[in-house]
């Protein structure tokens, strides 16, 4: 798996298209909880990507449109 900004932010575009696609693209007659959690990690060492925390909040503000109950964890701590 490459380790470049632009192909982490390539991923991020289509996964956004795609759950675009499926929330408009069906009609549930039932209720059905969305849940989503995004990461915005700062910690690549080889690669860091620019602003991953900004990123991951606009990923969460266009989930919160399409209806999902997100979860955002800008930048997780590592458990010692």
């Amino acid at each position: 798996m490459p380790s470049h900004p632009a192909f982490f932010l390539r991923c991020l575009a289509i996964a956004a298209l795609l759950l675009a696609g499926m929330a408009h693209g069906t009609e549930r007659t039932e209720a059905v909880k969305r849940v989503a959690l995004v990461i915005g990690n700062a910690a690549y060492p080889s690669a860091p990507l620019s602003n991953p925390v900004n990123d991951a909040h606009d990923m969460a503000a266009a989930l919160k449109k399409l209806n999902f109950d997100v979860i955002e964890k800008p930048t997780p701590r590592r458990r010692t």
